[in-house]
């Protein structure tokens, strides 16, 4: 998976707090304030006492590797099968991926001596879900913009 995140600009500003309990309290309500901000801005951007924490999610794209010749040279292997786009320009795409990004199979995921016949082999393991990942993605948004503050307080 490919993430793209577009510039955030400058670093929160050092705080220093009298007390582990003041600076406890403090990270609870910049956090509480990004939540708020997530629900409106999904993806961004998160800014935080005029800093932007986490900028507008440019794109994210899953790629699938498969090389059905076991003797290519290993170049090859880094050359994707298959692009799907989830984010473009801060945005969810519309492009309708697949449940088993056209490409994983049941015989990838188990060793061939356990399974028998070829249709087992070959039967599509359906793992994706968009909502699964976009809820993924945008609680991982939210956690990036605390842990910028988190490492500055």
């Amino acid at each position: 998976m490919h993430i793209s995140e577009s510039e955030r600009g400058e670093w929160p500003k050092a705080r220093y707090f009298v007390s582990k309990q003041e600076a406890w309290e403090a990270m609870q309500r910049s956090r509480d304030e990004l939540r708020l901000q997530s629900r409106l801005h999904p993806l961004g951007p998160l800014v935080w006492n005029g800093v932007t924490l986490f900028g507008t999610l440019q794109s994210v794209t899953i790629e699938t590797f498969r090389n059905e010749d076991a003797d290519c040279p290993p170049e090859t292997l880094l050359e994707p099968t298959q692009s799907f786009v989830i984010v473009t320009d801060g945005r969810f795409s519309e492009q309708d991926v697949p449940p088993n990004l056209k490409d994983i199979v049941l015989g990838d995921c188990v060793p061939s001596h356990i399974l028998s016949g070829s249709e087992i082999l070959a039967t599509p393991v359906d793992f994706f879900r968009q909502s699964w990942f976009e809820s993924k993605i945008r609680a991982a948004i939210l956690d990036t913009a605390v842990l910028r503050i988190r490492r500055r307080t």
